[in-house]
């Protein structure tokens, strides 16, 4: 029988026709197989066919919720990332932002813990709602005032499209694309897609995604919740080629989240820290892709001879504490983008040295005659090196110079804001 066995084993199995071959199409948004084909005759996956078929009841809810601040006679809401990104032949990169709350677990556990018997059960109830709500409002104002802010700085230019509609630019350097089957409308350049609570994600064209997420995470801030608490939080920006898979795009933001996250625990345990709260945020340009996971990348590309390249993840609270925060970021931008307007290509040429240390930056500087860079609180060293305590702190605001627009009235300001805030007893 043994023997038999082995002759069936080695012996080959009779032929059978070939009645067809399965074929399997990736999802042009999630890259996932395909289940059919949208209105627009590209192939989707199940999960974009359900977030589809709802598409026209979510535009509903949002156009509700940005009441405050958006008028749809006047803009159109975009459907497709290529309507929020980039001015013609000069820009395509769409900057993904994910928000979220910070401590919220710990808040309701506390929460939790002022109603520990069953008789307050209806007390802790009404309570869990109103925090509820107040994180949900806190969310919404936040959400507005970014949208208006954004707003304030779109105006129509003298020029038109090829279909003659008027063009409209945002900070007179970034035009808007049109809406050609509603009159030529503009697109608003940013568009929600997760809000209602702490969490919120928005998209917007990528060269305001830094200053538009740090004016959120500004307005979030500066308002309490129903505990008497202020409204801390995180969040990431993953700016991306407007084409890049966005499933790809938000996985980077929500990771850039989670890395701020670990950066505020560490914040958290300065004596220096009045023990409130920390909202901070970080970013990463993958303009072309992401190939390994952003661990990987950051010690690959931003490590250097002498230690971090990184500025970031920058800090929004308490900005006194750190040299790494929004307020001296923005300053030091400020300062490339005006006095050394005439040696741009010299400034960038600098990211190089920056990676060798602190004796190529003296040689570079010295070789082109550059003067001394922007001052960084009592770091001196920075200024003529570039480096301090194995930390640098250009490489970051060199990395933006174009992915920063300036748009005015983003100074910091939440510190003087929440100190009005509690003198009022808002």
């Amino acid at each position: 029988v043994m023997k038999k066995l082995q002759r069936q084993k080695q012996s080959s199995p009779p032929p059978q026709p070939l009645r067809g071959l399965g074929v399997t199409v990736d999802g042009v948004f999630t890259y996932r197989p395909v289940v059919g084909y949208d209105t627009r005759k590209r192939p989707v996956s199940a999960e974009s066919w359900a977030k589809e078929s709802i598409e026209r009841a979510a535009e509903k809810r949002l156009l509700a919720f940005l009441s405050d601040s958006f008028d749809p006679t006047q803009f159109s809401i975009a459907r497709d990332f290529a309507e929020i990104g980039g001015s013609h032949e000069e820009s395509s990169y769409i900057a993904v932002v994910h928000a979220d709350g910070n401590g919220m677990g710990e808040r309701v556990q506390a929460l939790q813990n002022s109603y520990s018997n069953a008789a307050q059960n209806g007390e802790y109830v009404k309570a869990m709602r109103a925090f509820s709500l107040s994180v949900q409002r806190a969310a919404h104002t936040a959400l507005n005032a970014t949208v208006n802010f954004l707003r304030q700085h779109i105006k129509p230019s003298k020029e038109a499209d090829k279909n003659q509609y008027l063009l409209y630019k945002v900070a007179d350097k970034i035009e808007l694309t049109n809406d050609q089957s509603k009159s030529g409308r503009p697109y608003l350049p940013l568009r929600p897609i997760v809000f209602g609570g702490d969490d919120v994600t928005f998209v917007c064209e990528g060269r305001w995604g830094l200053q538009l997420a740090a004016y959120y995470l500004e307005q979030f801030t500066a308002q309490k919740l129903s505990d008497g608490g202020r409204a801390f939080c995180r969040a990431g920006i993953g700016v991306t080629h407007t084409h890049y898979p966005f499933a790809l795009a938000y996985e980077l933001a929500e990771g850039l989240c989670k890395s701020t996250k670990s950066s505020i625990a560490g914040w958290q345990d300065d004596p220096r820290h009045k023990k409130d709260g920390i909202t901070a945020m970080d970013w990463h340009f993958a303009v072309n892709g992401m190939n390994e996971p952003l661990a990987e990348t950051r010690h690959r590309a931003y490590v250097g001879d002498t230690g971090s390249l990184l500025m970031r993840p920058l800090r929004l609270t308490e900005p006194e504490i750190d040299w790494r925060s929004w307020e001296q970021f923005q300053t030091i931008i400020h300062t490339f983008q005006n006095t050394w307007l005439d040696q741009r290509n010299k400034l960038v040429g600098l990211r190089e040295p920056l990676r060798r240390g602190p004796e190529a930056v003296s040689q570079y500087r010295h070789l082109y005659g550059l003067p001394e860079l922007p001052p960084i609180g009592n770091y001196r060293n920075m200024a003529t090196t570039g480096w301090q305590g194995g930390q640098c702190g250009y490489f970051d605001a060199i990395e933006a110079l174009d992915f920063y627009v300036p748009l005015q009235g983003t100074a910091h300001q939440i510190n003087g804001t929440n100190r009005a805030n509690e003198n009022e007893g808002t």
